[in-house]
Parts: structure tokens; sequence; C-alpha cells
């Protein structure tokens, strides 16, 4: 067995588009984000992970016709 220390944990609330969304993300020590979002009318959690390098978060969503990149620069 082995763990990977954790950085952080954060969960938030916006709008995307006009739906409401909560959004929960891990980000552990090695620059590794397990994230995801949900739409708050709907039960089903949507899949965004990625990588933190110098200060950018990429983020990748995934489905079955294209992957969309989501990049925060500056992140800290």
């Amino acid at each position: 067995m082995f763990s990977i220390a954790g950085r952080s944990q954060f969960k938030c609330s916006g709008y995307l588009g006009k739906f409401l969304i909560t959004l929960v993300m891990y980000l552990y020590s090695n620059g590794i984000s397990l994230a995801y979002y949900s739409y708050d009318n709907y039960d089903s959690p949507i899949t965004i992970n990625g990588n933190l390098k110098k200060e950018e978060l990429k983020l990748f969503e995934k489905d079955e016709n294209n992957s969309t990149t989501i990049i925060f620069e500056k992140f800290e």
C-alpha cells in the first residue's frame, strides 16, 4: 500500500451558464488533481481531473464526443 500526502481540498458553488453547480477538488502534493462537479438539480457527477505545474492548473473533461481543457493561470 502507498499514500500520497494531500495538499488541499475545496468545495465551491457557482453558475455554469444559467445552471447552479458544485465543484469538489482534491489537490495533492505531487500536482495531481482529482475533481468533479455536478449540476445541483441532477445527481450525476462529472469528472474533471488534471494537474498543477508551476502555478498553472489544467483540468480535463472528457465525454464520448470530445475533450475539453480548462486552464487556470497563477493558481496558488
